[in-house]
């Protein structure tokens, strides 16, 4: 497992408020039954790093491709403090990514998006 230890997203991007998993159903006499199927809601972050190294970058894409894209769950150790509740402890997350990073190259440095979910589980 690949975590990432060493690239710290300049900026973190909280997506909408927690969506949790609930099945829908229709019962016997027609009314709809609600089922929720996990207490622990789906949570989602949008990392922006913005002027990244070549050597950043390689680290990155690295991570990415070493827990085979959005296939396998790893330890998220850099996470900013004002999205750990602030208290600048390092507090890691474990989770995977939802989406293929988007980058775009500059001059000297490079831009990349990406989504990453936390594992409540």
């Amino acid at each position: 497992m690949a975590d990432l230890t060493t690239v710290t997203p300049t900026w973190v991007t909280p997506i909408g408020i927690d969506e949790y998993a609930i099945e829908i159903t229709e019962a016997e006499d027609m009314k709809k039954e609600y089922y929720l199927l996990s207490n622990s809601p789906n949570r989602q972050f949008n990392l922006h790093f913005i002027g990244l190294s070549d050597a950043e970058y390689a680290i990155l894409l690295g991570q990415y491709r070493g827990v085979t894209g959005e296939y396998a769950a790893f330890d998220w150790y850099t996470v900013p403090s004002y999205i750990d509740g602030g208290s600048g402890s390092g507090v890691s997350m474990h989770g995977r990514w939802v989406s293929q990073p988007k980058f775009k190259p500059n001059a000297r440095s490079w831009n990349v998006e990406i989504i990453f979910e936390k594992d409540e589980s």
